[in-house]
C-alpha cells in the first residue's frame, strides 16, 4: 500500500529496482527507470473500493520428475491443475508413452526409462500447454 506523503504529478509502479541493468532516461526524466529497454508511464491510476476479490490461481508445471518412492517430485505434480485435463507424455520419437483424459497427477514414469520426455496439457478452457519434462531415475 502507498500513502503519498505529499501532492505528486506523477508515480512509477513496478519492480524497479536500482542495480547495474537500470539506466536513467533520458531528457529529465530522472525518476524512472528503463529496465531490459522496456519503460512504463502511466498518466492515470484510479482507486476505487471492491466489492468482491477475484484471485488466479497459477499453474505450475514441473519440468522434472525422480520417481524413486523417496517422496519428493515422485510424480508429475501439476499444482492447481483444473479438474477434467488432459494429459498426453511422449518420448523424443514423439510416441505416446502415456496418456489421460482427466489426469490426476499420478504419473510416476512407470514403464519408461530416464530421459526427455515432452507433454501436451489441455485444460477444460481450452487452453493449450507444452513444455518438456526430465525423468532422473
Amino acid at each position: 500500500m502507498f500513502t503519498a506523503d505529499s501532492a505528486y504529478s506523477y508515480i512509477c509502479i513496478g519492480d524497479f529496482s536500482r542495480d547495474t541493468s537500470m539506466l536513467h532516461l533520458p531528457g529529465g526524466f530522472s525518476n524512472y527507470f528503463v529496465h531490459s529497454t522496456s519503460a512504463y508511464f502511466i498518466d492515470d491510476v484510479s482507486v476505487t473500493e471492491c466489492d468482491s476479490i477475484v484471485t488466479t490461481e497459477i499453474l505450475q508445471i514441473p519440468n522434472v520428475i525422480t520417481p524413486n518412492n523417496d517422496g519428493k517430485n515422485d510424480a508429475f505434480l501439476i499444482e492447481n491443475l483444473p479438474e477434467q485435463s488432459t494429459l498426453t507424455i511422449f518420448n523424443r520419437w514423439g510416441n505416446i508413452v502415456y496418456s489421460s483424459l482427466n489426469y490426476q497427477n499420478n504419473w510416476k514414469a512407470d514403464g519408461v526409462i530416464a530421459g526427455t520426455y515432452y507433454y501436451l496439457l489441455k485444460l477444460p478452457s481450452g487452453e493449450v500447454k507444452k513444455g518438456f519434462l526430465e525423468v532422473i531415475k
